[in-house]
């Protein structure tokens, strides 16, 4: 198991990493730029194009970007030490995040919130064995299901007492493995999420919190227009989706453990 910080704040990668990406404020000629359904121009992990943060100080995107190749540079010399020993082709190799980075969408920088920039993140496994070069699947999946499918992978037990998460192997035939997630924070938020839609709900310990927001992230991936109050019955079957992964996680009688952190 290998662990690294970057990419993370402060950035503070050596020095020829912090040069190589010098964006030109107000040009979109060195980015991708989509098309979403909603209506609106995006690139892709830095936002809509009318709101790309670009008067941050010490370049902040830059930077970052420049952590992402000192990443992939560090991860590199890792692979080729397992080459040199051989054992690369029969070796499970899984490359993953505990979280991505919020680079001034919602006003936020880091990760302190429930968005797809912050949730959505790599998942790259390399198994010659079991697995096929170069595919990609598409499916939902949690950092609960890696034991699991190491276990699959690898011939291991398929079932362990008290695993709650499931192989995400099922995902390489097209089989989903489940058809919505749920994520939660310590800064009193809660999310669900199925393909079309997101409801981050604030959990109301103080009686004030922010409005819940909700997305249809299908035709809006940037979650920039929040249909909370257009969308007030699927609001509500979402929210109690919510309230039921909640109930179903405590033992009767245990409060809320989110509440201690009020």
């Amino acid at each position: 198991f290998v662990h690294y910080w970057d990419p993370h704040g402060p950035y503070n990668q050596p020095p020829e990493y912090r040069e190589l990406f010098h964006h030109e404020g107000g040009s979109l000629s060195d980015l991708e730029v989509r098309e979403a359904p909603a209506g609106y121009r995006y690139v892709p992990g830095w936002g809509r194009v009318d709101e790309i943060n670009e008067g941050a100080p010490n370049r902040s995107i830059d930077l970052y970007d420049g952590e992402v190749a000192y990443m992939d540079h560090a991860i590199g010399e890792a692979l080729d030490a397992v080459e040199e020993a051989g054992i690369l082709d029969e070796t499970l190799i899984i490359i993953t995040s505990d979280h991505g980075e919020q680079l001034g969408q919602h006003g936020a920088w880091g990760h302190n919130a429930l968005h797809d920039s912050v949730t959505h993140i790599p998942l790259i496994i390399r198994y010659p064995r079991r697995l096929p070069k170069g595919k990609r699947v598409k499916g939902f999946g949690q950092h609960i299901d890696l034991l699991p499918t190491i276990l699959d992978l690898t011939g291991g037990p398929s079932k362990l007492p008290e695993i709650d998460g499931e192989s995400l192997t099922p995902l390489l035939e097209g089989r989903p493995v489940r058809d919505r997630i749920f994520m939660e924070h310590v800064g009193l938020q809660r999310a669900v999420r199925t393909e079309e839609w997101k409801l981050i709900h604030f959990v109301d310990a103080r009686a004030r919190r922010p409005p819940d927001e909700l997305y249809n992230v299908a035709a809006d991936p940037m979650e920039a227009i929040n249909l909370a109050e257009e969308e007030g019955e699927r609001r509500r079957v979402l929210q109690e989706a919510l309230d039921g992964w909640v109930r179903s996680n405590l033992k009767e009688g245990e409060e809320d453990p989110i509440l201690a952190y009020t």
